[in-house]
């Protein structure tokens, strides 16, 4: 079996919780990020985060952005979690604005999954009653 490693750029950085909402580090730029994880040994892919937050939107701008870097693209996560709209649900809510928002984001993640050729999407339904 072909191990395949990947990892995130915003698992690198200021390390923000609630007991220290001013982070542990300081902050890093996105080329900061995207380098000291192409150091890092064994890993080769990059975890992305959709929306797409530091990084390019573009497809064929974020492919060359972490190709500078010798990475990949791994996986896409569906952000339809870290946002105050998204805290009675994002596909479970009664608010059919909210979830047709989450479905469109879903469904955009799918679609740009497919144009930077990823592995997989992931569909983390945080605040539909699981955490919520």
């Amino acid at each position: 079996m072909d191990l395949k490693i990947s990892s995130s750029i915003e698992s690198i950085g200021i390390s923000i919780e609630r007991d220290m909402p001013e982070g542990y580090h300081n902050e890093l730029g996105v080329d900061e990020r995207l380098e000291a994880l192409s150091k890092i040994k064994g890993v080769s892919g990059l975890l992305i985060f959709y929306p797409v937050y530091d990084l390019p939107a573009d497809p064929d701008k974020f492919l060359k952005k972490i190709s500078n870097f010798n990475l990949k693209p791994a996986q896409v996560y569906v952000d339809i979690n870290h946002n105050r709209k998204w805290k009675n649900g994002a596909l479970s809510t009664n608010e059919d604005s909210i979830r047709k928002d989450a479905i469109k984001i879903v469904k955009d993640a799918i679609d740009f999954t497919k144009a930077i050729n990823a592995d997989s999407v992931l569909l983390w339904p945080g605040m539909d009653g699981i955490d919520g």
